[in-house]
């Protein structure tokens, strides 16, 4: 995570368990400065993230976290994630047991509106006017594209 304007390293935001065929990925909470956690700015580099990973075509992100660390349960929650469960003595860390939260948001969630919760939140309703007629433009150009695509297909089968 780099501050745009003087590009200075923030802190860092780790993806594991990367699974390409079941389309799944884990997002590990992000590691930031001790001043930048629970800001906006941790919050929109998470979601920065997310939407890149489900306009990539991933169905699911995860975000395992210690049942000890209620700030970054907080944090999922902010995000859209739901909580699934906990997986009781699931880690090992300094020889104690440590009991892992499962938290989980879905493509479908984001695309109905987990998406522009988060934005609202970020930049405001105007701003999210402004990304959602976007979306529209974006979708409508899309179509127009694939539309004549088929055209010339059907354009080149003719000539052949």
């Amino acid at each position: 995570v780099v501050h745009n304007v003087t590009d200075t390293v923030w802190g860092v935001v780790l993806l594991k368990h990367d699974a390409p065929e079941h389309l799944t990925i884990q997002l590990q909470p992000p590691i930031l400065q001790p001043s930048k956690e629970g800001t906006k700015e941790q919050l929109e580099c998470c979601f920065l993230l997310m939407d890149r990973l489900f306009g990539y075509g991933y169905r699911r992100i995860q975000m395992a976290i210690d049942s000890q660390d209620k700030e970054k349960g907080k944090l999922a929650l902010r995000l859209g994630f739901s909580f699934e469960g906990t997986l009781l003595k699931h880690n090992i860390v300094k020889d104690a047991n440590r009991d892992t939260n499962l938290y989980a948001v879905i493509n479908t969630d984001w695309q109905q509106g987990a998406r522009a919760a988060i934005f609202n939140k970020l930049h405001g309703l105007t701003a999210l006017r402004a990304d959602q007629n976007n979306e529209k433009l974006e979708e409508e150009q899309d179509e127009k594209d694939r539309v004549l695509a088929q055209q010339k297909a059907a354009e080149t089968k003719k000539v052949a």
